[in-house]
């Protein structure tokens, strides 16, 4: 089983913080924009245009795990 990736460890660890995650999380109301769920801890962030260097507010998103899967394979679009 894969191993999550936070502080140090995660690919967009800036300056002692993933930023972008940081941003959407004090930013965006801290539940799946898709169904609503809302335990903090599991919740994913999302860049919609997939571009993971578009830090824009306007470009994050929070999703649960199985729907940002559905983004990123393309069952679901913005």
């Amino acid at each position: 089983m894969g191993q999550f990736k936070r502080g140090e460890n995660h690919p967009n660890f800036k300056n002692g913080d993933s930023d972008y995650r940081a941003v959407a999380i004090s930013n965006i109301p801290n539940v799946c924009s898709v169904c609503g769920y809302n335990i903090i801890e599991v919740l994913e962030v999302h860049h919609k245009d997939g571009n993971k260097n578009n830090e824009e507010l306007s470009n994050l998103d929070i999703l649960c795990p199985n729907h940002h899967k559905e983004y990123h394979l393309g069952m679901r679009k913005y």
